[in-house]
């Protein structure tokens, strides 16, 4: 694994043991694993891992210096292991990613490596301030004063480091997302300009066809056709539609006999002989 996006360290090769709990820690056991082997690690990196080293052996201090008096009740015991275990967590997905060969990921690293960072500052303050309070050794406290100075600017040193690492990551995804965005104008801008184009060629096409036809059929007035509708007739009017007999040319016409009449009409009776 190799984790880029800060200058690299000298050391060449960073082992990171499997990340132990604080009852590892208590237990004084140490979990089954492999060690995580990190090439050219970058500062950061490297200052997580000194830190993650150091808590373990400051909780161990405490859990040894305060005895039966020792309470993981206590609000500040609580805090103490609180940030303990999100120190573990960050490291926990270094040797996760570095065991599957990946990296550190820009979101990582711009939002969960100064949340790491901040608990590491955290822990070394709350645990040094509970070391100093559970020494009963009037001749050590002055040896556990300069072990918390020099640990608590330990801490300080990688919290700075973790946020100028922060810092730059955000500048790369600031820049990656201009970039982006000015591609996409481009792209915007040369869709509008063939548009633009195609509407001229369609236009020129139009009046190109217009033209044509203007001088190929030059305009005519309509021609107006009046249609006369037939006299409408009504039942009862005594008016025929058509002839009852039609009459060829070049020959008289026919008498029209009724012969309703003639049926109706009664027989004349003879006057017999006298």
């Amino acid at each position: 694994m190799s984790v880029t996006g800060a200058a690299s360290s000298t050391v060449d090769m960073l082992r990171l043991e499997h990340p132990r709990t604080i009852e590892d820690i208590y237990s004084d056991t140490y979990p089954n694993g492999d060690i995580a082997e990190i090439r050219d690690p970058a500062s950061w990196l490297r200052q997580l891992a000194h830190q993650y080293l150091l808590a373990q052996t400051d909780l161990q201090w405490l859990h040894h210096l305060c005895g039966r008096g020792f309470d993981r009740n206590d609000p500040r015991i609580r805090t103490i292991e609180r940030n303990y275990e999100t120190l573990c967590q960050g490291v926990r997905y270094i040797y996760e990613q570095a065991k599957a060969d990946g990296t550190a990921s820009h979101e990582w690293m711009q939002t969960e490596l100064m949340a790491v960072a901040n608990a590491s500052q955290q822990f070394t303050m709350e645990v040094w301030q509970a070391i100093l309070t559970c020494n009963k050794e009037p001749g050590q406290q002055a040896v556990y004063q300069a072990m918390q100075i020099t640990r608590i600017n330990d801490a300080l040193s990688f919290l700075q480091t973790a946020d100028l690492q922060r810092n730059q990551e955000q500048a790369i995804f600031r820049r990656n997302l201009s970039e982006w965005a000015d591609r996409q104008q481009t792209t915007t801008n040369q869709l509008m300009l063939e548009q633009q184009r195609l509407r001229a060629v369609i236009d020129s096409t139009q009046a190109a066809i217009n033209k044509s036809q203007k001088q190929g059929n030059p305009s005519r007035d309509p021609v107006r056709v009046t249609y006369k509708q037939p006299p409408q007739l009504t039942v009862g009017s005594g008016r025929r539609p058509f002839p009852s007999r039609i009459r060829s040319p070049g020959k008289k016409a026919q008498p029209h006999i009724d012969h309703r009449k003639e049926r109706t009409r009664k027989p004349e009776t003879s006057a017999s002989p006298d």
